[in-house]
């Protein structure tokens, strides 16, 4: 079966995607999907479904991405995708619909589908680069193009939400929710890469407001600190500058990173359910 009519019959199986445009179901036709008002959009032959009304300019790079998963493939994040696979394995359910929400090049994604059996996975980014990237290769995941001030997904339709270092709309977060539906949040540590920031003279990070927001939103059931050290050659320290957004506008020489041998990942995992819907 071809790649492309693989996703075509996972998208009519979950039946959860919207029209972004007037938020009506969907219907899948030869190449393309089109809901009741008939807007059409099509799907992409890597396996891909570009629902934005427009294509938005972004500040993240074909390399950039390439450069983070480079360092994911070095292991930088590997404890961090072995605690959110712990969260998920521990729902224990038959079957479990999962939206990674700012979902990058995909490799969270790729993770869990290839540890997990019970569990349906949409990747959304707001960037077409990145979507592209991840729907490469044979891995039969449905992958979208799409922002999530309006999230393509009809309601109460999601298990799980996964948003990890990225912008977060619990608005459209909740309506997509089941109820007592569970969302998984992560954020960076007051001494998360601390070593470039103290590079550039960055103060440190403050996740005080975050935090709140989040648990105004859902009730919060746990939260873990993930702190670790990880050693660092050249190339990964290289990759991770290039990566990251802390270092934006700053280039660094040789000289300011030769005495890095390793950096410090700190992050926040939040872990809520939602509220039952009134």
């Amino acid at each position: 079966m071809k790649k492309i009519d693989f996703i075509k019959d996972k998208i009519r199986e979950a039946n959860i995607l919207a029209c972004p445009i007037c938020s009506e179901s969907i219907e899948v036709d030869d190449y393309s999907i089109r809901c009741t008002n008939n807007h059409t959009f099509d799907i992409s032959k890597k396996g891909y479904i570009f629902l934005l009304r427009k294509e938005y300019r972004s500040n993240y790079s074909k390399q950039l991405f390439e450069e983070r998963k480079k360092a994911i493939a070095d292991g930088l994040f590997d404890k961090l995708f072995e605690e959110i696979l712990k969260i998920v394995k521990s729902l224990n359910k038959s079957s479990v619909t999962v939206l990674d929400a700012g979902c990058g090049e995909g490799s969270l994604v790729r993770h869990l589908s290839s540890c997990l059996n019970n569990v349906e996975i949409i990747g959304m980014d707001i960037s077409k680069t990145s979507i592209a990237m991840a729907s490469r290769g044979e891995h039969h995941d449905v992958w979208i193009v799409a922002d999530i001030a309006r999230i393509p997904i009809l309601d109460s339709k999601i298990d799980l939400i996964i948003n990890v270092l990225s912008p977060a709309n619990y608005e459209e977060f909740i309506r997509i929710l089941a109820d007592s539906g569970r969302i998984i949040k992560v954020v960076p540590g007051s001494d998360y890469l601390k070593e470039l920031r103290e590079v550039v003279d960055k103060e440190g990070y403050s996740n005080l407001d975050v935090v709140k927001k989040f648990t105004d939103n859902f009730e919060r059931t746990k939260v873990i600190n993930l702190k670790y050290k990880f050693k660092v050659n050249e190339d990964l320290l290289r990759s991770i500058t290039f990566m990251t957004p802390l270092m934006w506008g700053n280039k660094l020489t040789n000289k300011e990173l030769e005495n890095i041998d390793s950096v410090t990942m700190d992050f926040l995992i939040l872990y809520g359910k939602n509220q039952p819907k009134q």
